[in-house]
């Protein structure tokens, strides 16, 4: 990590949204404005002085990234479901916090 740090790679958007593309959605993408949206596109389509191996990765690494993403995005929501259908059980059945169990 530190030799990433050092190299001013590990904080970088690219490699944030790479490690964890939910994450980086939720703390940053969303206080992006419209203007860095189009910088972000506009940088990942000029790629004509690319050789085509390191367009193809390029975009192999982006499809990995938004199927990842979305199944990070899957997996939380049925962890929010999970929750909320435990929680009404628990409210159904009276129960309203863990009690402690006597010796």
């Amino acid at each position: 990590m530190r030799r990433l740090e050092a190299l001013g790679e590990y904080f970088s958007d690219e490699d944030m949204k790479r490690r964890d593309p939910l994450l980086y959605e939720d703390m940053v993408g969303q206080h992006l404005t419209e203007d860095d949206v189009q910088t972000m596109l506009a940088a990942d389509k000029d790629m004509k002085d690319h050789a085509l191996s390191e367009v193809l990765i390029r975009h192999i690494q982006v499809m990995q990234n938004n199927e990842l993403y979305e199944r990070l995005k899957d997996a939380e929501v049925i962890t929010c479901k999970i929750i909320s259908s435990d929680s009404h059980t628990l409210q159904n059945t009276g129960v309203t916090g863990v009690q402690k169990a006597s010796d």
